[in-house]
């Protein structure tokens, strides 16, 4: 079973005011740095808002700001329970991102959504649930690969917690998990929409306004609403964000794209956005393949699944490729297969290239 990395994120939150011996207690956060890499610490939560939230770490002198962003998961105190089990969910999901059989890794991960449950049940009312309902709901998703069933679950999670979610920092990754399953159940009109909303909340930083418009111009060019696409990418501010939209809009519209090796290779190595860098990865593939120079479009296609499988209608698109490239390019047909049956699953069901597969 595939575990996107596109997917975790907890919060929990301390109220200000608090009495000390609850200001003092210990959370526990994983973040990216201004240099991209995650570093994983204690701490305390003093403060969120949709732009991202302030905590303090315990050997920092100053509290520090970070982006909702670039938060990977935020665990927020539960009571009567130590640190260690306060991340035992998190272990349970990482046992079942090893190899093994899949149903070793669906249980795994099912014990993980009882603790989640257990915690969420422990703190709600609080802010501190706010972290553990959208850890629940992306758990969901997971099992959602193997079990479509869970989709509705995930959803009906985050419609009725709404308005809990979206009064801090996981507006954000609450608003882009939803996205992402009503794509899933084939309803692109209403993850646009969405992503729309999103875009247009108050409070967010630039670049979590960025990132939401990106995606939704994504979707909007796979519905071939192009003069909304276009209004959108008017809104798009990063360069490489901007060429890859452009490009993709340019293909959708049947225009060619001039010098695409040379323009899209560095906008897909500086995006800000995993899925726009699948996006870019699969167009550049397919430009080639047009052009015959197979062998450069099985790297992308690869690039995409190795990498950037964090979108689903992307993946599926790399994985479509792959199933014949791996056979005519590499002269490996248990890989092909291996890419075929992976689209075939549940996960990928409703997508224009699990359609297109014979």
């Amino acid at each position: 079973m595939k575990i996107h990395h596109f997917a975790l994120g907890i919060v929990g939150l301390c109220f200000l005011g608090l009495e000390k011996t609850q200001i003092n207690a210990q959370d526990f956060i994983r973040y990216r740095d201004a240099e991209k890499r995650e570093r994983e610490t204690d701490c305390e939560i003093i403060s969120d808002s949709p732009g991202g939230v302030r905590i303090r770490i315990r050997s920092a002198k100053d509290p520090l700001e970070i982006d909702a962003g670039a938060v990977v998961f935020l665990f927020g105190r539960v009571p009567a329970k130590s640190l260690s089990q306060l991340r035992e969910p998190l272990a349970r999901e990482e046992l079942s991102r090893r190899d093994g059989a899949e149903t070793d890794k669906i249980a795994q991960l099912k014990l993980a959504v009882v603790g989640a449950e257990d915690n969420l049940a422990k703190t709600q009312g609080t802010p501190g649930s706010r972290g553990w309902v959208l850890y629940l709901a992306r758990l969901r998703a997971k099992l959602a690969e193997s079990e479509p069933e869970q989709t509705d679950q995930a959803i009906a999670l985050l419609t009725r917690e709404k308005g809990n979610l979206e009064s801090g920092w996981t507006i954000l990754p609450s608003m882009l998990l939803l996205s992402s399953l009503q794509q899933v159940k084939g309803d692109n009109e209403a993850a646009q929409r969405t992503l729309g909303v999103l875009a247009d909340r108050p409070g967010l930083s630039a670049q979590s306004r960025e990132n939401a418009q990106v995606s939704r111009t994504r979707i909007l060019i796979r519905l071939a609403k192009f003069p909304e696409a276009n209004l959108q990418i008017t809104k798009v501010s990063d360069p490489a964000n901007k060429t890859i939209l452009q490009a993709s809009l340019s293909m959708a519209q049947g225009r060619k794209i001039p010098d695409a090796d040379a323009t899209l290779k560095p906008a897909i190595a500086k995006a800000t956005d995993a899925g726009l860098q699948a996006m870019g990865s699969n167009l550049l593939g397919e430009i080639f393949l047009a052009a015959n120079q197979r062998e450069a479009a099985f790297w992308e296609f690869l690039r995409v699944e190795t990498l950037f499988s964090v979108d689903r209608a992307e993946e599926a698109r790399a994985l479509f490729h792959l199933a014949t490239l791996f056979d005519t390019v590499r002269n490996d047909p248990t890989r092909a297969n291996s890419c075929r049956d992976k689209l075939k699953k549940p996960y990928f069901a409703g997508t224009e290239h699990q359609t297109m597969l014979r």
